[in-house]
C-alpha cells in the first residue's frame, strides 16, 4: 500500500520536487476525471465532459451581476447571496425564484449562516468590521421585512467563516488569523 501511495505522489507531483501544489493536485485530478469512462466505444473527452446540464433558477437581471458566495440556508427554500465587495445579503426564495430582502450593513460581508434554534430562526452575518449581525427571520413570514437583534457579536479580528453546531446549540467563528471562536446567542458574548 505505501509503495502504491508513493507511486501515486510521484506521478502527481510533476515537477519532482517532493511537494504537492494545487496545480499539480487539480491537474491530476481533471486529467483522471477526464480520462474516466473513455474507451475505443465512446466519443473520447468530450464525452466525459459532460456529466451535468446547469439550470437557469430565474433570470439572470434580478440576480446580483458579481456575485461572491452562495448560501443555502437549511431547512428553508432561502439562499443568500453576497455581491463582491458589497455590505449587502440579498435573500432570495427558490421555491419561488424571487428576492425576498436585503440585509444591509455598514461594511463588507465576508460570510453568513443560517440558524434554527427549535423556537427563532435567524441570519448571523459577519462583516469586515469584527461585527456579526443577528437578524431575526421571523419577521420575513409575519411582516415585511427582518429585524435586527441587539447588540451585535463583536470579535477580535474579522471573521470569515460561520458554523452552526443545532446539537450543541454553538455558533462557532473562524477568524482571519486562524483563531476559532465559540458564541453564546444569549449573551452576545464569546464563549468560555
Amino acid at each position: 500500500l505505501v509503495a502504491s501511495l508513493c507511486e501515486l505522489f510521484a506521478q502527481v507531483d510533476v515537477n519532482g520536487d517532493a511537494t504537492m501544489e494545487w496545480d499539480e493536485f487539480y491537474g491530476y485530478i481533471h486529467e483522471q476525471g477526464m480520462a474516466e469512462g473513455v474507451n475505443d466505444d465512446t466519443q473520447g473527452a468530450q464525452a466525459a465532459m459532460m456529466k451535468y446540464n446547469p439550470k437557469t433558477a430565474w433570470e439572470d437581471r434580478v440576480l446580483p451581476k458579481k456575485s461572491e458566495t452562495v448560501v443555502y440556508f437549511a431547512g428553508t427554500d432561502l439562499i443568500g447571496i453576497n455581491e463582491h465587495n458589497s455590505a449587502k445579503l440579498h435573500i432570495y426564495d427558490v421555491s419561488q425564484r424571487r428576492p425576498v430582502h436585503t440585509l444591509v450593513h455598514k461594511a463588507a460581508l465576508l460570510a453568513s449562516v443560517y440558524i434554527d434554534t427549535g423556537g427563532k430562526k435567524l441570519i448571523v452575518v459577519a462583516t469586515c468590521d469584527y461585527h456579526m449581525t443577528i437578524w431575526d427571520t421571523q419577521s420575513v413570514w409575519e411582516a415585511s421585512g427582518f429585524s435586527e437583534l441587539q447588540p451585535p457579536l463583536v470579535a477580535t479580528e474579522s471573521q470569515t467563516c460561520l458554523f452552526w453546531d443545532a446539537s450543541t446549540s454553538t455558533l462557532y467563528s473562524g477568524g482571519i488569523n486562524g483563531l476559532v471562536s465559540t458564541w453564546d446567542l444569549t449573551t452576545h458574548e464569546a464563549a468560555a
